[in-house]
C-alpha cells in the first residue's frame, strides 16, 4: 500500500508528518517534508505538526525542541496556535523552557500577547502545591485512577536520555535521594521520577515537572470519590484553572523558566495580564514557589493585583519562602535572619555564607606563633551597662562560614562589631548592633581588595519572601498565614562532634564520621551542608569537592570502611 506524505493514518486525522514530529523523528520529517507533506496542515485537534510536537511530543524535552527547530527551518509557521482551545507554539516552548527556541519563535512573529482559551468543555485543570504532600499525592491519584493527563506536557530524562517513570511513596520500598539536588527520601514529598536502568532518582523540583493535572470531562464524579468534601476540600488542596487567558508569560512563570520569564518581558510580555481567575504570571510563581522568577515579575509587575477570590500572590507562596520575613519587617529589613546569606560586591569574599552550630561561636583566629586556626571561646562574659542591664555587645549573635571556604566569615566581635573577616582580618565593618546580620552600613576596611560596596541578604528563597512580604500591602496579607509560618517545623539542627553524613557517591551514599572533622576549619551547620532546601545552585557536589580537596573531610574511603547502600 502506497501511503502519501499528507494521508492520514488515524481516525483522528494524524497525518505521517503528525504522527513523525511527535516521535520526533527529525530525518522522518525532512524525508516527508522533501515528499510534498504540509508543515502549515492540522490535525483533528487543529494543531499544525510544531504545535503537535511541542505541546503533546512523546519524546524528552530536547527531542520536542529539535522537532520544533526542524519545523521552523522547514517553513513552520513561528504563530502557530491551536484552532481548538487557542495553545500556541510559543507558550509551549515557554513551557519546556529552551530560550533559544523561544527566540527564535519571537524573531519568527510570535506574539507574547496572545491568549489561550479554555480547555475542552467539561475538563479541568487541578494545580498541586509543590511544597504539600497532600496535594502532591492527590495529583498522583488524579493521574493513576482518574485517567488525567499533564496539563504542561514534559518527559523527563536521565542523563543517558531515558525516559524516567514517576513513583509515589505509596508505590516505594525503598529510600531514594535524588541526583538532582542531592535531597534524601524524596519519596516523603509525595512523588519523585526514577531510571530503574540507570539508577537515577529525581525529585519533584529537579524533574522540571509541573505538578498541573487535566481532568478529563469524562471522569464524572472524580472529585467525590477521591476527596469527602467534594468541592470545599479541593479548594483547599490545589488550584483549579481551565487555562483560560494564559499566555506564554504565565507558562515560563508556573515552570520556574528565569532565561524564558526575561526573554518574554524583553519583547514586552504583560506581567499582570491575568487569566479567567484574576491570576497573573506572579501568582503561578508563588504557587510554583519560584523564588527567582518572583523577583523577575516584581520589577514589572504588582503583588497588589488579586484574583476573582480576592488573594494576592502572597496567598500562594509555600510558608518556608516567609520563614524570616515577618520578623525580618519588624526589625525593618535592616537584619538577615536566615541561616544562609548571601554576600556580593565583596571581591574574594562574596559567596554562600551558613550559619554555624553556636551561636556563640567566635570567628577562627590564627595563631601568630603556630600558623594554626583555633576557635576563640564562646561569647564575652555579659558587660553591665549604666542602668544596670546588660550590654547589647555581649548578647550572643550568629556566626557564619563561608560554604566553599572557611577562612571567610561574617561575625560579631566585642568592641568593633559586625565584620566580615578573613581569618582574624577585618575587610569589612558595619556601623550597626543588630543582633542578627546587617544588611546595610558596611565599609571596606585597609584588608579589603577594593572598596567596593557590600551587600548581604537572605539566600533564597527567603530573600524573595521578605520582599514579596513588604510589597504586599497589609490588607491583602492572608489572616492564616503568620500562624502557619509560625507553625513550621525548626530547621536541622547543627551536626554535632562524632555525627555522621551521608554523601550521595557513585553507585550508592557513603557515611562520613564527623567527628574527626577541625571545628575550626568546619564548624556545625544549620541546615544541610548541601544548602538551603536541598541544594543552592549546585553548591552541595562543589562544596564536597572543597571539604576533601582542603583536608575537611578523608578522601572517598576504601570499600572495607565505607558504609554504601545502593538506591
Amino acid at each position: 500500500m502506497e501511503l502519501r506524505a499528507n494521508s492520514a493514518t488515524t481516525a483522528d486525522r494524524m497525518g505521517p508528518l503528525h504522527a513523525a514530529a511527535q516521535a520526533g523523528a527529525v530525518p522522518m520529517i525532512e524525508d516527508l517534508v522533501s515528499s510534498s507533506a504540509d508543515v502549515l496542515a492540522c490535525d483533528a485537534s487543529q494543531r499544525p505538526p510544531l504545535l503537535a510536537a511541542l505541546a503533546a511530543g512523546h519524546g524528552g524535552p530536547a527531542s520536542q525542541v529539535a522537532v520544533a527547530r526542524s519545523l521552523l527551518a522547514l517553513s513552520a509557521a513561528a504563530d502557530a496556535q491551536s484552532g481548538e482551545d487557542g495553545m500556541t507554539a510559543l507558550m509551549a516552548a515557554a513551557a519546556l523552557g529552551d530560550v533559544e527556541l523561544v527566540g527564535s519563535l519571537l524573531s519568527g512573529g510570535a506574539d507574547v500577547g496572545v491568549t489561550r482559551g479554555p480547555k475542552a468543555a467539561g475538563a479541568t485543570a487541578l494545580a498541586a502545591y509543590h511544597h504539600r504532600s497532600d496535594s502532591v499525592q492527590f495529583f498522583d491519584r488524579i493521574l493513576v485512577e482518574e485517567g488525567a493527563s499533564l496539563a504542561l506536557p514534559r518527559t523527563p530524562c536521565c542523563p543517558r536520555g531515558h525516559f524516567l517513570e514517576r513513583l509515589a511513596s505509596t508505590r516505594c520500598n525503598r529510600q531514594p535521594v535524588c541526583d538532582g539536588c542531592g535531597k534524601p527520601d524524596i519519596h516523603r514529598a509525595g512523588i519523585f521520577w526514577t531510571c530503574w536502568a540507570c539508577d537515577h532518582d529525581l525529585c519533584l523540583t529537579c524533574s522540571k515537572v509541573v505538578p498541573m493535572a487535566v481532568l478529563p470531562s469524562s471522569a464524572a464524579g472524580a472529585i467525590e470519590r477521591l476527596l469527602p468534601g467534594g468541592e470545599a476540600a479541593l479548594q483547599q488542596l490545589v488550584e483549579s484553572t481551565d487555562l483560560c487567558g494564559w499566555q506564554a508569560l504565565h507558562y515560563a512563570a508556573a515552570s520556574g523558566h528565569q532565561a524564558v520569564v526575561q526573554a518574554l518581558l524583553a519583547a514586552k510580555a504583560p506581567a499582570t495580564a491575568a487569566d479567567s481567575a484574576g491570576r497573573g504570571p506572579l501568582h503561578w510563581a508563588a504557587w510554583a514557589g519560584q523564588p527567582q522568577v518572583i523577583e523577575q515579575l516584581l520589577q514589572d509587575g504588582s503583588p497588589a493585583v488579586t484574583d476573582v477570590r480576592g488573594r494576592a500572590p502572597l496567598a500562594l507562596i509555600p510558608p518556608e519562602v516567609l520563614r524570616y520575613a515577618y520578623a525580618e519587617e519588624e526589625a525593618g529589613l535592616q537584619e538577615a535572619m536566615a541561616d544562609h546569606l548571601m554576600v556580593s560586591g565583596a571581591g574574594d569574599a562574596a559567596g554562600l555564607y551558613l550559619r554555624a552550630a553556636s551561636a556563640q561561636q567566635q570567628a577562627p583566629v590564627r595563631n601568630s606563633s603556630t600558623g594554626a586556626d583555633e576557635a576563640t571561646a564562646a561569647a564575652a562574659p555579659t558587660l553591665a551597662t549604666a542602668e544596670g542591664g546588660t550590654s547589647s555587645s555581649s548578647l550572643p549573635r550568629p556566626h557564619y562560614i563561608r560554604a566553599d571556604d572557611a577562612q571567610f566569615s561574617l561575625a560579631w566581635r566585642d568592641g568593633q562589631g559586625w565584620e566580615l573577616l578573613r581569618q582574624n582580618e577585618a575587610l569589612y565593618r558595619s556601623s550597626c548592633s543588630s543582633l542578627h546580620c546587617p544588611t546595610a552600613g558596611w565599609e571596606a576596611c585597609a584588608g579589603a581588595n577594593d572598596s567596593a560596596p557590600l551587600s548581604v541578604a537572605d539566600a533564597q528563597p527567603w530573600q524573595t519572601g521578605s520582599r514579596l512580604l513588604l510589597a504586599t500591602p497589609a490588607e491583602l496579607r492572608p489572616e492564616h498565614l503568620r500562624s502557619a509560618v509560625a507553625a513550621l517545623p525548626t530547621r536541622s539542627p547543627p551536626l554535632p562532634q562524632g555525627a555522621s553524613m551521608m554523601v550521595t557517591v557513585p553507585g550508592g551514599l557513603a557515611r562520613f564520621n564527623m567527628g574527626s572533622l577541625p571545628i575550626a576549619r568546619l564548624p556545625g551547620m544549620l541546615g544541610s551542608p548541601l544548602g538551603p532546601l536541598g541544594a543552592a545552585g549546585g553548591m552541595g557536589p562543589l562544596l564536597l569537592e572543597e571539604m576533601i580537596r582542603s583536608g575537611a573531610l578523608p578522601a572517598l574511603p576504601s570499600d572495607a570502611s565505607q558504609e554504601c547502600r545502593q538506591q
